[in-house]
């Protein structure tokens, strides 16, 4: 604060001149737009997913020889989350599913699924709401769109990683 006093900048926040007020708070400094949350980011205890290798352009849904449908899963019991990723060979989309065994994250959480590959420095991030209420906790899916779109950015093998976020 005293920085921007020094500077000539001048803070309002609220109506409230807080340049010299040392009390402020960032939120009250800093408020959100009306509808945005910050979120907190709960990381667990088990490492990435096992990589497996991604088809080739010829081997796409629908092309190539047959092959295994591509599938990921990540287990953290620290988190109580479980993400399984799947390829949908018939229209080459990957589809997710997270439980979650904590009931009291429904509708309040989401899973961050990040994945990384082969190509240097690319992460791509995709999220599953826990918006379906389960016998033991809370679930949620999510199409995260084309496995060839995903293959373009991320190279010729796929892993992922998970977060809670709440």
């Amino acid at each position: 604060m005293a920085r921007a006093a020094r500077t000539g900048i001048q803070i309002i926040a609220g109506g409230r001149d807080m340049t010299h007020d040392e009390d402020a708070e960032l939120d009250e400094m800093f408020p959100l737009p009306a509808g945005v949350v910050l979120r907190e980011c709960r990381f667990g205890s088990s490492n990435v997913s096992p990589v497996v290798a991604l088809p080739l352009p010829g081997e796409q849904a629908g092309t190539g020889p047959e092959r295994a449908a591509v599938m990921l899963r990540h287990s953290d019991p620290k988190l109580g989350v479980t993400v399984e990723v799947r390829e949908i060979r018939e229209s080459g989309h990957l589809s997710a599913r997270a439980t979650c065994t904590d009931a009291g994250l429904l509708n309040k959480a989401e899973v961050a699924v990040v994945f990384f590959g082969s190509a240097e420095n690319r992460l791509v991030n995709r999220k599953v709401p826990l918006d379906v209420p389960e016998e033991n906790g809370c679930s949620g899916s999510a199409d995260f769109g084309k496995l060839s779109a995903l293959a373009d950015e991320l190279g010729t093998s796929l892993g992922m990683v998970v977060c809670l976020t709440v």
